[in-house]
């Protein structure tokens, strides 16, 4: 980071030091759905705690050698929602699924350590903590960059200690994206008031949500009015966590283009803006029409 610092650091102000650890980590290094193809918690947690080491670092680095920089961090955060055979367990896997999927990312650079009370099976990090280490993740950070797409669901396992990866939910009765995600806005309110809840960051941002759908181009328009639901539901929450207090400074859609998803490649359509791959042409959709408007843009969609 000092040499990116030292490059770029008189014309970027604003710097994100990792885009969703939750994903790489996980996806990378304990499923291993994703590069480099890893498995196992022997794996997974070493990956959660250089990515705490590196923060710190690469905040301390940047503030060293550009100009003025404001510096911040981005995760993908959830609200999970437990379930269980009566309410008590339930709850029990909520906290656990929430040590994991949100304060064992957010917590250690906030000098507080890992959430081993909710999740005890942190208490493997043991292993790969070393002296001082917990130190060096403390960070000041200019802001918390929020990525937010759904609410998990958190089933209760009776095993002591076990920590079972959260699913996306099939509850029938909500709407779901085409990647199988539930569509739950209020769990962004959620995170919002759990990231504001440390009194820690001056300000979040949203860097990333939105919804891949079948979008289908007909007579040169894509209509795609589940897409604009979703982004009004989910402004929604955060015009009422800004009338809360919660200082939210920014909303970022996930995207602009149609691209390349991970390992879903070119299947999953999030774009505001319609890509043909064959050809490379791009055509808005309605809700990137409908996304300009609420900008304050001219721009007009298709009769």
């Amino acid at each position: 980071m000092a040499v990116v610092g030292d490059t770029l650091g008189d014309r970027v102000t604003n710097w994100m030091l990792f885009n969703e650890p939750l994903s790489f980590t996980m996806l990378g290094y304990m499923l291993g759905e994703h590069a480099p193809g890893r498995r196992g918690l022997n794996n997974f947690f070493p990956a959660i705690h250089h990515v705490h080491l590196a923060t710190a670092a690469g905040a301390t680095a940047l503030r060293a050698t550009a100009t003025d920089p404001v510096v911040g961090t981005t995760h993908y955060l959830t609200a999970a929602k437990g379930s269980g055979p009566g309410p008590n367990l339930a709850q029990r896997a909520e906290r656990a699924a929430n040590a994991m999927l949100n304060r064992a990312f957010l917590e250690p650079g906030l000098g507080l350590g890992y959430p081993v009370d909710d999740a005890p099976i942190l208490r493997m990090m043991r292993r790969y903590i070393q002296d001082g280490d917990l130190e060096r993740c403390e960070v000041d950070l200019d802001f918390m960059g929020v990525q937010y797409y759904t609410r998990l669901r958190a089933p209760f396992r009776p095993i002591p200690g076990l920590w079972t990866i959260p699913g996306f939910g099939d509850d029938p009765d909500v709407e779901k994206t085409s990647m199988g995600w539930e569509i739950r806005p209020e769990g962004l309110g959620m995170v919002l008031d759990m990231v504001n809840a440390y009194d820690r960051f001056p300000r979040s941002v949203v860097t990333e949500g939105g919804a891949s759908f079948p979008d289908r181009l007909m007579a040169e328009r894509v209509r795609d009015s589940r897409r604009i639901a979703y982004y009004e539901s989910h402004l929604a929450q955060v015009r009422a966590a800004i009338d809360r207090g919660v200082p939210v400074d920014g909303y970022f859609c996930w995207s602009l283009l149609d691209n390349f998803e991970w390992a879903a490649g070119y299947e999953p359509r999030f774009g505001l803006v319609y890509v043909d791959y064959e050809t490379q042409r791009r055509v808005v959709k309605d809700s990137g029409y409908w996304f300009a408007d609420q900008l304050g843009g001219t721009a007009v969609p298709p009769a």
